[in-house]
């Protein structure tokens, strides 16, 4: 399984690094944003307890 991006409304839990880490509070942009990029890379979305989501492809 390979974490392609990981996409918070908080910017503390922006990391630099692998993966891709991104910065959108709002949430209606980061939903269509984060569906578009699971299609386009085949990937699925996974939202984590703290409200973060990760997207996911396995290999």
């Amino acid at each position: 399984m390979e974490i392609i991006l990981y996409v918070t409304d908080c910017p503390e839990r922006v990391i630099t690094g692998n993966p891709l880490a991104l910065h959108m509070p709002n949430d209606e942009d980061r939903q269509e944003f984060l569906e578009m990029m699971a299609e386009t890379f085949e990937a699925h979305v996974i939202q984590l307890k703290n409200g973060d989501h990760i997207v996911i492809r396995k290999n």
